[in-house]
């Protein structure tokens, strides 16, 4: 017989840890929270407000460099997409706890090691293919193969058990007091997998929004699904308004076109820069030098 096994625990995250995923969540619960408001919350009683064709435009703190949040680090593509495209089996209240969502119910087992989940029933993909216990099993055996939002984080994750349709039980290798706190962000979205192919481009999900059109680094809009497995969106479109960086004086900008030769700013072209420090990032130089950068060609993001 194996020994029992021993009461450790995976440790909790850092504070500094929690309170920067809280905050990224605490986001996605304030945007999916005003995708689903409308101003005709406040209507008079018996009057419409045409609540059909609202839209609301809400900015977001930087424009995604494409949509796929497996591959693509960074805040802004959970922030447009969880909770509104995608959903995961648990979600943040506007209190930070965690609360049901695919999942409508759940067990833990004494020793902690196993999570049985009881699954929404009649749920649908926006294009039309169920969500079931299979794409749980799916989902989550993706997340050790994603590049960016910290996979590890559901390293204590061992195997993933479909017990029908609507049941799937999550077996751990140690006991982890996060996981359901890691469920609720990025790494618990839930995914098809006949649209997986192009996660750069495309968003599928089972949230009360799809992506109705996206142009890199231009424009994002999410249109209502109006086959929501839950309650309704009141909102017609939502467009996130995407907030590009401004370049820095002297920082490299990485664009399509051709190349010129570029002079400090405040500096006429030829005119040495005083004082021998370099410059911070690629593009290092020395005083008295000119430092390369591309111009933008035609059709180049500004």
């Amino acid at each position: 017989m194996s020994k029992p096994r021993s009461a450790q625990v995976r440790p909790a995250a850092s504070r500094r840890v929690r309170l920067l995923v809280g905050t990224l969540l605490a986001g996605l619960v304030l945007l999916a929270a005003a995708c689903s408001a409308g101003a005709g919350d406040n209507a008079p009683a018996g009057k419409s407000t045409g609540a059909a064709a609202q839209t609301l435009q809400v900015g977001l703190g930087a424009a995604p460099a494409n949509l796929d949040m497996t591959q693509t680090a960074g805040a802004a593509i959970p922030q447009a997409l969880m909770y509104n495209v995608y959903e995961g089996l648990v979600k943040l209240d506007g209190q930070a706890k965690v609360r049901p969502l695919l999942a409508k119910s759940w067990t833990v087992s004494k020793d902690r090691l196993t999570y049985d989940f009881t699954l929404q029933s009649a749920v649908k993909f926006s294009n039309g293919d169920p969500f079931t216990a299979d794409n749980v099993k799916f989902s989550l055996g993706r997340v050790p193969d994603w590049k960016a939002n910290t996979p590890s984080y559901l390293a204590a994750i061992k195997s993933v058990d479909v017990v029908s349709d609507t049941e799937v039980k999550i077996n751990l290798s140690e006991p982890d007091n996060n996981l359901l706190f890691w469920l609720a962000g990025p790494l618990g979205a839930m995914f098809d997998p006949k649209a997986v192919d192009d996660l750069a481009n495309s968003a599928v999900g089972t949230g009360p929004f799809v992506l109705d059109r996206y142009n890199r680094g231009e424009s994002l809009i999410l249109k209502r699904n109006d086959a929501y497995w839950g309650p309704k969106a009141k909102l017609s479109q939502v467009t996130p308004a995407l907030l590009r960086r401004r370049q820095r004086p002297g920082q490299r900008v990485a664009q399509r076109g051709h190349r010129r030769r570029l002079p400090e700013p405040g500096r006429r072209p030829g005119q040495a820069v005083p004082g021998p420090g370099p410059v911070q990032g690629r593009d290092r130089h020395h005083a008295g030098h000119h430092r390369d950068v591309d111009e933008p060609g035609p059709g180049a993001v500004q």
